[in-house]
C-alpha cells in the first residue's frame, strides 16, 4: 500500500495511476508466493495438495474477474473507469495475500 501511495502522489495521469497500480497488484502476488512457500513447509502432504488446489482455483477465479470487470466496466466510456478496473483487481489480490497471510499466522500457532 505504502509503494502505491508514493507512486501515485508522483503520477497524476489516469495511465500512469494505473500502471502504479499493476505494479502494486505485482508485489502483493509476490506475497501471495512467499505465504504459499511458507504455508506448504508448515502443512501435510494432503493438505498440500489442497493448498495448490485452492491457489489453482484462485488464480482462475482472477482471470475470469479480470475478464469481466474489462468487459464491463473497462468498457464504459472514460477513463476513470480503467482505473476501477485495475483498483477492483488490486483489492481482490491483497485481500487474497492478506488472507495468506493470516492463515500462515494461526497455522504456525498451534
Amino acid at each position: 500500500d505504502k509503494e502505491l501511495k508514493n507512486c501515485i502522489s508522483q503520477n497524476f495521469m489516469t495511465t500512469d495511476m494505473n500502471n502504479c497500480t499493476y505494479k502494486a497488484i505485482e508485489l502483493w502476488n509476490k506475497e501471495i508466493t512467499n505465504y504459499t512457500k511458507q504455508i506448504e513447509k508448515s502443512i501435510n502432504k494432503e493438505n498440500y495438495i489442497l493448498l495448490q488446489e485452492t491457489q489453482l482455483a484462485w488464480d482462475d477465479y482472477y482471470k475470469k474477474e479480470q475478464k469481466l470487470q474489462n468487459n464491463t466496466l473497462g468498457q464504459i466510456f472514460g477513463d476513470i473507469h480503467t482505473t476501477y478496473v485495475v483498483g477492483n483487481l488490486y483489492d481482490i489480490t491483497k485481500q487474497r495475500a492478506v488472507f495468506l497471510k493470516s492463515y500462515l499466522y494461526q497455522i504456525n500457532e498451534k
